[in-house]
């Protein structure tokens, strides 16, 4: 097997799991530097695959020279992060965890419960995204409950909106 130095990895994929994939890039070359870029927010998603293993989170609404700087970024310094992303980091290394939640109530959601939650917004029900993520319905039903419960809402439309309101998506 090839072994290669960068992947430039979109996280738009069927099947929502997409920090579990940045994991098993990682088990299987370790070496390997990730620099995700997607049109997901910055804001929700970069830290946590930078957490997962990423070098860098990039997103596709940032011009092309930025992705040449990040790129350069990564093969120097062996990571990247856009000024957002800095502030972010920042601020979770300096704010509670209480503080960061009432900043963006979508903190409180763990990577899964940010995958069923994208999947309810879309308009899919609990089977069918016990199907795209590979998990019992008893399981989703329980992911969409606690989602419900951390976020404070009753019913989808207003997932919807505090999805809207907090994410960039």
């Amino acid at each position: 097997m090839e072994d290669f130095d960068l992947l430039l990895l979109d996280i738009n994929m069927p099947g929502g799991n997409n920090i579990r994939v940045v994991e098993e890039i990682l088990q299987i070359q370790p070496s390997i530097k990730i620099l995700i870029f997607s049109s997901y927010d910055e804001s929700l998603y970069a830290l946590r695959y930078i957490e997962a293993g990423a070098v860098g989170y990039l997103n596709k609404t940032t011009a092309m020279a930025e992705l040449s700087h990040a790129i350069l970024a990564i093969q120097e310094r062996g990571k990247y992060m856009s000024s957002n992303v800095q502030d972010l980091y920042v601020q979770k290394l300096t704010q509670s965890k209480s503080e960061l939640t009432k900043l963006n109530p979508l903190a409180r959601l763990s990577n899964r419960e940010v995958d069923v939650a994208k999947q309810l917004i879309k308009g899919l029900g609990i089977i069918e995204v016990s199907g795209l993520l590979e998990l019992s319905p008893s399981t989703v039903s329980t992911y969409k409950s606690r989602i419900f419960e951390k976020l404070n809402v009753s019913n989808i439309p207003e997932l919807i909106e505090l999805f809207r309101i907090h994410s960039n998506n």
